[in-house]
């Protein structure tokens, strides 16, 4: 398994002396095109999420969370990277907008290598409820980034509050 919460989830069917958990190696190239998209903008923290647009991402969460910055005075921006579902995408753009967000809220769109747009934010988002293994989280980590994530799944396991990045609770 590639995490203790996928081996724990598999219990039921494999024994548990057949299991192991064997991370997975996550290399990355710090190039690409996109290298300048953030660096340029005056804020006093930028926090990237990258991830398809889906659901179970929570991006949601994220745009919520800068609003909550916003409104305490802090100059934040979101970068929003990823693709996907199209009416989620639409209800992220509409929660921006009836939040008044547009101004600190970009989305990015896909990007075949988000490193670079890593090594620029102040900190990387992991919004999800379900990872089974991080690799955006393993991959900011490696940028030397802080992760703030969602206290679930396989980004609880990866992320050591405090340490290498905060925990909080979903919702």
């Amino acid at each position: 398994a590639n995490s203790n919460v996928v081996a724990k989830k598999y219990e039921q069917f494999i024994p548990k002396q057949k299991l192991r958990v064997v991370y997975q190696a996550v290399d990355v190239k710090d190039q690409g095109s996109f290298s300048l998209l953030i660096s340029n903008e005056q804020a006093d923290i930028k926090c990237l999420i990258v991830g398809t647009l889906q659901k179970g991402k929570y991006q949601e969460e994220a745009i919520r969370a800068i609003g909550e910055l916003t409104s305490k005075g802090i100059n934040a921006r979101l970068y929003i990277v990823g693709d996907g579902d199209p009416k989620y995408k639409q209800f992220l753009r509409t929660l921006a907008t009836q939040n008044s967000l547009e101004k600190y809220v970009r989305f990015l769109g896909y990007v075949d290598n988000s490193f670079p747009l890593m090594r620029q934010a102040d900190l990387v988002l992991m919004c999800s409820r379900a990872e089974a293994f991080g690799r955006v989280t393993i991959e900011a980590m490696k940028a030397g980034k802080p992760i703030i994530g969602a206290r679930s799944g396989g980004t609880e396991e990866l992320i050591q509050d405090g340490l290498n990045g905060f925990l909080y609770t979903p919702g």
